[in-house]
């Protein structure tokens, strides 16, 4: 049996800013390991997020980069949610 997926220390801060900005919000973290942590959606545009942890800057790990390679899509790798404004185009 699995056991829940882990989320990043910043994860819960990240989803609560970009629900205030209006972005819509969709978790994914727990479908498994390779798969991006969220998917996000505002003016008709929508990314994959894997959120990492700012202290440590986490890497991708070999998984999430082949996942990477193959989404056709916008992807964000975010340690803040100003790395996702940065990709949005709003900083």
């Amino acid at each position: 049996m699995r056991t829940a997926a882990k989320k990043d220390d910043n994860h819960n801060s990240i989803i609560r800013d970009l629900i205030k900005i209006g972005f819509s919000v969709m978790e994914t973290h727990q479908l498994g390991k390779d798969k991006p942590d969220v998917v996000i959606a505002l003016g008709g545009q929508t990314a994959v997020v894997e959120i990492k942890n700012k202290l440590t800057r986490g890497k991708l790990s070999t998984g999430q980069s082949d996942f990477f390679l193959l989404w056709k899509g916008k992807k964000i790798v975010a340690y803040c949610t100003g790395d996702i404004l940065k990709e949005w185009g709003m900083r």
